[in-house]
């Protein structure tokens, strides 16, 4: 039951980081991405969850 805790809170804060630097981007950059703006966060979001499930997976064996 931890675990699950534990991984749900790491996809919030991983929701949160993606959210963060999308709109930092986004603010870099001077303009939104509009139409595009979900395609860039999941382009985020992807590969910082699977890196989380990754280290997780080893830490636990």
């Amino acid at each position: 039951m931890a675990e699950i805790l534990l991984m749900g809170l790491v996809v919030v804060v991983i929701y949160v980081g993606s959210d963060w630097i999308l709109r930092t981007i986004e603010r870099t950059r001077g303009r939104s991405f509009e139409g595009y703006r979900t395609i860039v966060f999941f382009m985020i979001f992807l590969p910082l969850a699977l890196i989380a499930f990754e280290v997780a997976q080893r830490m636990t064996g």
